[in-house]
């Protein structure tokens, strides 16, 4: 939690309490959770929210999700479902592996908020393995799901500066043929018990589709014929 967060004071109870510094006097949801995911130890580590409701015996349904991989051998990612569109494959709240925390780390540093998912995704997808457990639910009680009160950070998290800031590093560390949007249909099924071969076909195939519409696109823009206007 925030440093300025009015429960940062009470007993922990049981479980661990990080209260993470304010930085220049916001700190960003990207660097709470990088700083929670540092002082962690369990073998499965899973990212949440205040506004994250998991249904009853959710930690079992997130072990089972995982079959027989073993979380400190085996780089992989669990997506639930936690929005409104029960395709979309957009990682928001990451559940990984330790092995895949300790060799591709959480969420980069270069981004505060928005777009962190959508690069965590896609760095998930193609050098990790995320599993389809969108069979299991998270309820979201977002701002622009439900009318649910917006909280202070929600909004400065969500400023149009955030979005501005996010897309431009993503851009940055991404090719112009691989958009933000790919991180919401992505083919996740039987992604558990396809083979490393498998994964890389599929990959492969995904990068190709990306870069040929990218090319088609680039074409059609520089050299497309006005109605009425001959070459």
């Amino acid at each position: 939690m925030e440093e300025g967060d009015p429960h940062a004071d009470e007993g922990p109870g049981p479980f661990r309490k990080l209260v993470c510094e304010h930085k220049d006097k916001f700190s960003s949801a990207v660097s709470n959770w990088n700083s929670a995911a540092l002082a962690s130890s369990g073998k499965i580590m899973i990212v949440v929210s205040d506004d994250l409701v998991p249904p009853r015996g959710w930690d079992q349904l997130v072990r089972a999700a995982a079959g027989n991989l073993d979380p400190a051998a085996h780089r992989f990612v669990v997506k639930v479902t936690d929005s409104l569109d029960a395709a979309d494959t957009l990682v928001r709240h990451p559940i990984v592996s330790r092995r895949h925390y300790e060799d591709l780390g959480l969420f980069r540093g270069v981004f505060s908020s928005m777009y962190c998912d959508n690069d965590f995704t896609l760095r998930a997808f193609f050098n990790s393995r995320i599993l389809d457990a969108r069979r299991i639910i998270f309820t979201h009680e977002h701002p622009s799901i439900d009318n649910f009160q917006e909280t202070e950070s929600h909004r400065r998290n969500n400023r149009p500066e955030e979005y501005e800031k996010g897309h431009a590093q993503f851009r940055k560390l991404w090719p112009p043929f691989i958009k933000p949007e790919l991180a919401r249909r992505l083919p996740l099924r039987d992604t558990k018990t396809r083979t490393s071969i498998g994964l890389y076909a599929v990959r492969t195939g995904i990068l190709f589709s990306s870069l040929q519409r990218h090319l088609v696109l680039t074409f059609q823009r520089h050299f497309r014929v006005e109605p009425g206007r001959e070459n």
